[in-house]
């Protein structure tokens, strides 16, 4: 290759800098360095003994010499007339013809085939469902639209309450976006579902009377369900609180006797022990199963 003037290489460097080079490095290395002194072809033993006692009242740690030609075979050549020869070439390879050979065909073996899949993309109408989650420390909600078949999820939105800080609320949009990407591009929903089960937080929710530790365990387990699996889970939900509130409801008068003041039922979940069985005690919301209140 042709190298402009201004670049020197080894071979012009004189052999005084070179060990000046390594003197001044090595205060830097508390190990062992030598160094390669390269000289021209017509050194003499003078030279070689200059360079070595040099480097010995120096304190270096170890250096070698090499003289240019000495071998039949070495890495580095000192071209004279590099412009010259860099012409000779092209002209060679000109009259040569010879062309950049053609871009390999890849063969796809059939197992891996599946990572190459086209973008899936959806209708403009989709059909799904959206989850609201109380976690206790604000809300969450989770869109999940579902195929023409509403056999498997297709795309997910996440949105967080008011409650969410803006980076919360990023985040979130962002986690919906990349598992809307994933699925559209044909990765496995069981990989998914299997990451986001890996991931654990500290918070303690219920949905569904389930308790989770994190979003990510939330979320994979709401992928899971089909339209119509999700729509009876819904269904099966509003039921047990109607069917609690109304028990709780009927417990009231057997509530305020043993406590000796008023009570009203709330309806609302208890996060901690997920049950129903929030009411208003003297003004302040507690939960009569597991004592859980708002008030401290």
């Amino acid at each position: 290759a042709y190298i402009p003037d201004y670049m020197k290489t080894a071979n012009e460097i004189a052999p005084e800098w070179h060990l000046k080079m390594q003197a001044a490095f090595q205060k830097h290395v508390d190990s062992s360095i030598s160094k390669t002194i390269n000289l021209p072809n017509d050194a003499d033993v003078e030279t070689v003994e200059k360079i070595y006692m040099w480097a010995w009242k120096n304190k270096l740690k170890g250096i070698t010499i090499y003289r240019d030609g000495s071998k039949e075979n070495q890495p580095l050549n000192k071209i004279e007339n590099p412009r010259k020869e860099f012409e000779n070439n092209m002209d060679r390879l000109i009259k040569e013809s010879i062309t950049i050979p053609p871009t390999p065909v890849i063969v796809v073996h059939p197992e891996v085939a599946r990572e190459f899949k086209e973008y899936k993309k959806r209708g403009p109408v989709a059909v799904g469902v959206t989850h609201k989650v109380d976690t206790g420390r604000g809300k969450i909600y989770i869109t999940i639209n579902y195929s023409e078949y509403h056999a498997e999820p297709v795309e997910v939105f996440i949105r967080l309450g008011h409650l969410a800080t803006p980076t919360e609320a990023a985040l979130a949009e962002w986690s919906g976006r990349l598992i809307s990407l994933l699925l559209k591009y044909d990765i496995p929903l069981e990989s998914i579902v299997r990451q986001g089960n890996k991931v654990y937080g500290d918070t303690v929710f219920w949905y569904n009377n389930k308790s989770f530790c994190s979003f990510p365990k939330l979320i994979s387990h709401l992928l899971r369900f089909t339209f119509e699996e999700a729509m009876e889970m819904a269904e099966m939900d509003f039921e047990s609180m109607m069917e609690n509130g109304n028990q709780y409801y009927e417990e009231n008068e057997e509530l305020e006797d043993y406590i000796g003041e008023d009570i009203e039922s709330t309806g609302e979940f208890c996060y901690n022990c997920g049950q129903y069985k929030v009411f208003n005690i003297g003004g302040c919301n507690t939960c009569v199963n597991c004592g859980e209140s708002k008030c401290g």
